[in-house]
């Protein structure tokens, strides 16, 4: 039995977590990890889940939020669980429409989900499973 999700936004009543990998021409955009404990490393967009929201409004606003990408999402979330905190979220793979400056400033970049140190993340991991097995990547 799965634990329920942790509100990890202090202020609001968080519902889940989601996020989105966001990917183009076998690349996938990743966002500088926010907080001081997180410098120098990188993560998919992701967040809470809002009360009376979607997991899948919730990627899309956090891919927005964070790194300035409006995605579409394709097709339906996976779950998977931080091996650090064991906190579930819902990944979406997410179709880039068009990118703007990160709202929060963000740093964000590009890169190949096959190639180290990119391929052990946790999140990647899944979708790069999916992508591959849809001839997406």
């Amino acid at each position: 039995m799965t634990s329920p999700p942790r509100n990890l936004s202090p202020g609001l009543q968080r519902t889940g977590r989601a996020a989105a990998c966001i990917w183009q021409k076998s690349r996938v955009l990743m966002v500088g990890a926010d907080g001081p404990e997180n410098v120098g490393r990188w993560t998919l967009p992701g967040g809470g889940v809002e009360p009376g929201e979607t997991p899948a409004e919730a990627a899309v606003r956090e891919a927005c939020e964070e790194c300035g990408a409006h995605v579409v999402v394709e097709g339906v979330g996976f779950e998977v669980v931080s091996p650090h905190s064991g906190t579930p979220s819902t990944l979406f793979l997410a179709r880039l429409v068009r990118l703007e400056d990160s709202p929060e400033g963000r740093p964000r970049r590009w890169v190949n989900p096959l190639e180290l140190p990119w391929a052990e993340d946790y999140q990647l991991m899944v979708a790069v499973d999916v992508l591959l097995a849809r001839h997406w990547l």
